[in-house]
């Protein structure tokens, strides 16, 4: 499920920015210097960072009902809401060319605050799923950064909700 998410990240960025991918590369490993001195054109990473449920004012609550062709209703419990949470940083040569990308893809989220319908597969998704900034209150904890090196770099920490598809429609008696 993590790799179809991560798909559609990389569908979105490379439409919606848009990203090139003849020119302009894209790639979710982590990103520290090893990494970033075998790259040979500028990138964009997208490094998926945590993952987490969401606050308790976006989860979902209550039994969710649907018709079926027979007529019969079908209810499931409600799609606990994810957090995927990507930091986000652009590698070139130039720092001028590592903000533009930066700048790019910040533009593509600011103005996308939902991640546009066809991006994920049916199933995977059971409402829309958002796309924001994380806020200054979602810290990256120092430690992380000195896992991937220690080298700073300027980053957009994106936070996905998405309200997982994770349990099966089931008969419910009639009333």
């Amino acid at each position: 499920m993590i790799n179809l998410i991560d798909r559609a990240i990389e569908q979105f960025l490379r439409e919606r920015v848009p990203l090139p991918e003849a020119s302009i590369g894209l790639a979710f490993d982590a990103p520290d210097s090893a990494w970033g001195a075998a790259l040979n054109r500028p990138t964009v990473n997208v490094f998926l960072w945590e993952i987490c449920r969401a606050g308790a004012g976006v989860a979902s609550t209550g039994l969710p009902e649907r018709r079926v062709a027979n007529g019969q209703t079908e209810r499931r419990p409600a799609s606990p809401v994810i957090d995927f949470h990507y930091l986000i940083t652009g590698w070139a040569s130039e720092m001028r060319d590592e903000h533009q990308l930066l700048g790019l893809v910040l533009r593509a989220v600011l103005t996308h605050p939902k991640l546009p319908d066809g991006y994920l597969p049916d199933g995977v998704a059971s409402g829309a799923c958002t796309l924001a900034l994380a806020g200054a209150d979602e810290p990256i904890r120092g430690d992380f950064w000195s896992a991937l090196g220690g080298k700073l770099k300027p980053a957009l920490k994106l936070r996905l909700s998405v309200p997982l598809a994770v349990f099966c429609w089931q008969a419910a008696g009639e009333p």
